[in-house]
């Protein structure tokens, strides 16, 4: 599955909406594959997609694991830490 998506102040219906984008993969069914905004995501788990202006996009991993893919390069992530694409 592949989406572009953009968020921050002024952009939620409602003041109490965060601004990102909540992913979490059923229990069991191991690591899903996405892109998001050009970005390769390998997921496993639960992450918080956050996008800026500029093309920066923050990835916060709530638990589990993932790989992130930008520009040929991928990072392991872990549960409790974020990687910011640029």
């Amino acid at each position: 599955e592949a989406f572009y998506f953009s968020s921050g102040i002024g952009t939620a219906g409602c003041n109490e909406a965060s601004s990102g984008i909540i992913i979490n993969t059923p229990e069991g069914v191991g690591k899903v594959s996405l892109v998001a905004n050009d970005v390769t995501i390998e997921l496993g788990s639960t992450a918080v997609l956050t996008a800026f202006p500029d093309d920066i996009m923050t990835i916060a991993l709530t638990e589990g694991n993932s790989s992130i893919t930008s520009d040929g390069i991928t990072q392991e992530l872990e549960g409790g830490f974020q990687v910011t694409i640029r």
